[in-house]
């Protein structure tokens, strides 16, 4: 639990110092994401309160959007599926948020948004889904 409330503020910490370059914008957002009042009002739903991969997944999805690099598609791919396998409801939403994104920065970066890389982000969130559809069911052959 105590784990799971450091990574939310870390993450929300990184992807607005990202953002914004300010310390202390991410500092007040780490802890606003962290300590959110559903958060606290929630803390017996343990499912809930791990949703310290949100941040990090859009963190690398922004820096792989602007810089391309392999190795942010990867941490990218790595946190989302942390998260799908976390709490497969927060996962979902995640893929919603994420896809909003893609459509998004398609719109307003036209010239250095390709296809390519939404195809890539689309790519992985499929296959996120097809292994952690196949998790907790018992009969499922997967």
């Amino acid at each position: 639990m105590i784990f799971h409330f450091f990574l939310c503020s870390l993450g929300a910490y990184f992807l607005t110092v990202h953002l914004t370059k300010s310390r202390l914008a991410g500092v007040i957002a780490g802890i606003a994401f962290a300590y959110a009042p559903y958060r606290i009002a929630h803390l017996s739903h343990l499912q809930l309160c791990s949703a310290g991969y949100i941040p990090l997944t859009f963190l690398f999805l922004h820096r792989y959007s602007e810089e391309g690099k392999i190795r942010d598609a990867v941490l990218f791919a790595l946190f989302f599926t942390l998260q799908a396998l976390t709490t497969w409801q927060y996962g979902l939403m995640l893929s919603v948020g994420i896809v909003i994104f893609l459509i998004v920065r398609l719109i307003t970066k036209r010239k250095t948004f390709t296809l390519r890389c939404s195809g890539d982000m689309g790519h992985t969130i499929t296959n996120s889904y097809g292994h952690t559809e196949s998790r907790g069911h018992p009969g499922n052959p997967r």
